[in-house]
């Protein structure tokens, strides 16, 4: 058996109001994507984000990525120079678990996870918990969380651009994804997922004691 070691805060409607507010004032900056990775992990689609940001900012959209996380094995700025897009992408490094996680989420747009592979991350979970806008590719579980209108092939640089197009300047499918994400994040919450464990158990129990009486 596995189970989430996500450790959420604990949910409000405040957070998602939070969120509304944030999709619906007026903003004259970058739109601002986000993304808790480490760099020297070779299955985060990192490559596949740039080109991405890259498309996209060639069709005239004022965008910043912000990736937060250890390493710099894939920060690759070989390639982030030959597509000029020193401007466009910050590495904060890593932050500590919990509320110094949580108050960057609370700093993004949308928050993206263009995994080549993956299991369920807890970095998507968190995300949502804090009502934010997701995209992620089609690999692990990651369909078990997303809407599948807004995954994308690993490695699919085009297809994850086109994805990120149709919120730019979508406020209404930002705030429908912005109430989906944080609804779908109450089923991670400490007390739901401790009954799960709990329930699976008992079972569990039931079962080998009464193989043990046959």
């Amino acid at each position: 058996m596995s189970a989430s070691n996500v450790e959420l805060l604990p949910t409000s409607a405040y957070v998602l109001n939070q969120r509304l507010h944030k999709i619906t004032a007026s903003s004259s900056g970058p739109f601002k994507i986000g993304m808790i990775a480490s760099l020297d992990s070779p299955h985060k689609g990192f490559n596949t984000l740039y080109q991405a940001i890259y498309r996209l900012k060639n069709k005239g959209f004022s965008i910043v990525l912000e990736i937060t996380g250890a390493g710099s094995k894939f920060k690759n700025i070989k390639m982030i120079d030959e597509l000029s897009l020193r401007d466009n992408i910050i590495f904060s490094g890593p932050r500590t678990p919990g509320k110094d996680i949580f108050s960057f989420l609370d700093t993004v747009d949308l928050y993206v996870q263009p995994s080549n592979q993956e299991g369920l991350p807890r970095a998507v979970i968190e995300a949502m918990s804090r009502a934010c806008p997701v995209i992620t590719s089609s690999a692990g579980g990651m369909p078990e969380l997303c809407q599948s209108e807004y995954l994308h092939k690993p490695d699919d640089a085009n297809g994850l651009a086109k994805n990120i197009e149709k919120l730019l300047n979508n406020r209404q499918e930002m705030l429908m994804m912005a109430h989906y994400s944080f609804n779908k994040a109450r089923f991670y919450q400490p007390e739901f997922l401790e009954r799960i464990r709990f329930d699976f158990f008992s079972h569990y129990k039931d079962y080998l004691l009464s193989r043990r009486r046959a």
